[in-house]
């Protein structure tokens, strides 16, 4: 592979991410309903600033149907560096625990969402600070995660 004099160049990159288990119910709704208007992710482990400036999507792992996952994708509108504490318990889909309050986090700004048909069943529990880039080609092709997530 060839990396241009500009550098290397992300196209079409998704953001794959897991919802909190401890969200509430309205806020995993709206992501399952394409309905969200925004997401968080810690900046300490969390995906660099300048990769994300640059990525166009989000996929957010929910539990929908008694199962894990993913029903679509969200266009990122804007990413800003807030304070956790700044974010409203809707916007961050639960109250701020103490130990996290004066932690900054990715601010992800989001513009409707788009369904993918079947959505993608997700295997296993990916929490934390866990997240992957994809190719989104891929994910709107794809039928199995694991295989997903190992091409990237």
């Amino acid at each position: 592979m060839r990396i241009p004099v500009t550098g290397l160049e992300y196209r079409d990159e998704v953001l794959l991410v897991p919802i909190g288990r401890d969200r509430k119910p309205e806020y995993v709704k709206a992501f399952e309903s394409g309905l969200a208007r925004g997401y968080h992710i810690d900046v300490d482990g969390g995906p660099s600033r300048r990769r994300l400036g640059s990525t166009r999507w989000l996929a957010v792992i929910t539990t929908a149907n008694g199962r894990r996952e993913i029903c679509g994708m969200y266009r990122i509108a804007s990413c800003e560096i807030r304070k956790r504490t700044s974010l409203t318990e809707f916007e961050a889909g639960a109250a701020s625990r103490e130990e996290r309050k004066g932690h900054d986090v990715h601010w992800l700004s989001l513009e409707r969402g788009m369904f993918l048909d079947p959505p993608l069943v997700v295997p296993g529990w990916m929490g934390g600070n866990w997240f992957r880039y994809v190719d989104r080609s891929l994910l709107e092709k794809s039928r199995d995660f694991r295989k997903l997530v190992s091409a990237s």
